[in-house]
């Protein structure tokens, strides 16, 4: 089924995850890893987010940052769409440099902002790349110990806690990252709530709680969906089912799966079935209408579409 919507508001903490495609290399020279921090430094410019800590591995980027005015996926759109397509050109290459979608925990400041940055320095070491983090050059941890970047690290919040000198606040910090050299994967900052919300009870309560307007998934049955859905798009049920794909059938099964996951408690296996077509091809459809939804130039279209199938479904 189609992943659950973006938690997205202004002043937001993100520990953001851009993986290689099929887990191959985003780096293949410093010319690379240089070329991500420049666009990095100016999507930091062009978007006003605070970045905290950004470490890039071979084959993945890991980034700490809180957004401003602009929502995390519109700077993470435009950010890895740069860098893709810089790489290929760069090493004459075609086709996906990173997966489809990157992942985004929402994190509570207070209680993970310390420990993440720790955790995202350590990563060189948990992957025996280096012994000590300040031997890999990748990472934001030498802003944390006073040396110039090639990006805008804020530091001052972390460091704060470790005394009233600089001396004393990069000594300190520096003492806490090697403390937990040996802590090996900790699981712990992956245990999402719904895979995506990172905190306390009263933190995950807060931002999982609807906003207004919106209605919690609801039960209903899987054939009057799909048949709401295909009145919403100006077609006969009996037009949606089977397998096929022409462009009216292959939209509407998308937008059956990603309405599906968003609104009802229906399974994927339970649609398919119905459609008589295979559960991994309709959630493929559907993920890749959600990402269609994240993009500016189709993003109006489809907001007027999925607002009737909204009526649509809650009329019935």
């Amino acid at each position: 089924m189609a992943r659950k919507p973006r938690l997205e508001y202004a002043g937001a903490l993100y520990h953001v995850i851009s993986r290689g495609n099929a887990r191959q290399p985003i780096f293949l020279a410093d010319a690379d890893y240089r070329r991500y921090l420049a666009y990095l430094g100016e999507s930091q410019q062009r978007h006003g987010f605070r970045l905290y800590a950004y470490v890039l591995m071979t084959n993945h980027v890991h980034l700490l940052l809180e957004t401003a005015h602009e929502p995390l996926s519109r700077i993470m759109q435009r950010l890895n769409s740069r860098y893709s397509l810089a790489f290929n050109r760069g090493h004459r290459r075609v086709g996906h440099v990173l997966q489809g979608r990157y992942q985004a925990l929402l994190c509570e400041h207070d209680r993970y902002l310390l420990a993440l940055t720790r955790y995202l320095h350590l990563n060189p070491v948990r992957a025996r790349m280096v012994r000590d983090p300040a031997a890999y050059p990748w990472s934001s941890y030498h802003t944390y110990l006073g040396r110039s970047g090639p990006v805008r690290v804020e530091t001052d919040r972390v460091l704060a806690q470790f005394g009233a000198t600089s001396a004393a606040q990069r000594t300190g910090y520096r003492k806490f990252v090697l403390e937990a050299v040996d802590h090996g994967h900790q699981p712990e900052y992956y245990a999402a709530v719904e895979g995506r919300v990172l905190g306390g009870e009263a933190f995950v309560a807060t931002v999982l709680k609807p906003a207004p307007g919106t209605r919690p998934p609801r039960h209903i049955d899987a054939s009057r969906m799909i048949e709401q859905v295909a009145k919403a798009l100006g077609l006969r049920p009996t037009e949606v089912k089977g397998p096929g794909k022409d462009r009216p059938r292959v939209e509407a099964r998308s937008w059956i799966a990603y309405a599906g996951s968003r609104y009802t408690s229906l399974r994927a296996s339970e649609l398919a079935r119905i459609l008589s077509v295979d559960p991994s091809c309709l959630s493929h459809a559907a993920q890749r209408l959600e990402r269609r939804l994240d993009q500016p130039t189709d993003r109006p279209a489809l907001r007027k579409v999925l607002e009737r199938i909204e009526n649509f479904i809650f009329h019935v």
